[in-house]
C-alpha cells in the first residue's frame, strides 16, 4: 500500500501528464489541420488513390506525412429514405441491375462503372452516382523513416 505522500505524488504526476497530453493533443490537431490546409493548396501535386481519392505527401528530415482526401464513398439507403425516389428515378429501368436489395439498397460492386455503362447518358449516370455518394473527411498519417527514400508511396 502507498502512503499519503506517495499517493499525492502519483496524483500530481498524473494531473501533469493529463495536462501535457491535452496540450499535445491540441497541438497535434492544429498541426494536422495545417497539413490538410497545405495539402488542399497542393492537390495538383498529389497522387490518385485506388478508391478515387487523392494523397498529398510531405517530407520531413527523418519522417513524412501523408494527407489523404478519400474519394466519396457509396452509401446504402432504404426504400423509406427521402433519396430513394430520386435514386430510383435516376437509375430508371436499370435500378435492379445497379442495386441489390437487402434491408437497405446497397450499390453493386463496381457501381460507378456499371452506372456509366448502363446509363449511357453521362449526366443521368453522374447524377445517380452523386446521389449515392457520401463525402469523407481527409486523414493525416505519419511515418518515421530511418533513411529518406524518394520512391515511398505518395512521394512527389
Amino acid at each position: 500500500m502507498m502512503n499519503e505522500k506517495k499517493i499525492g505524488e502519483l496524483v500530481r504526476e498524473t494531473v501533469l501528464l493529463v495536462q501535457a497530453i491535452s496540450e499535445m493533443q491540441e497541438r497535434l490537431e492544429q498541426n494536422k489541420a495545417a497539413l490538410v490546409t497545405e495539402a488542399q493548396a497542393r492537390k495538383s501535386e498529389g497522387r490518385k488513390t485506388e478508391g478515387g481519392g487523392l494523397a498529398v505527401a510531405f517530407n520531413g528530415e527523418d519522417s513524412m506525412a501523408r494527407v489523404v482526401f478519400p474519394g466519396p464513398k457509396l452509401v446504402s439507403f432504404r426504400k423509406t429514405d427521402a433519396a430513394y425516389e430520386k435514386i430510383s428515378a435516376a437509375a430508371g429501368t436499370f435500378f435492379k441491375m445497379l442495386f441489390r436489395p437487402t434491408t437497405s439498397y446497397k450499390p453493386v460492386k463496381d457501381f460507378r462503372e456499371e452506372a456509366r455503362l448502363l446509363l449511357r447518358e453521362g449526366k443521368q449516370a453522374e447524377t445517380l452516382i452523386e446521389l449515392c455518394e457520401e463525402k469523407s473527411a481527409p486523414t493525416v498519417s505519419f511515418e518515421v523513416v530511418e533513411k529518406f527514400v524518394d520512391d515511398w508511396p505518395g512521394a512527389e
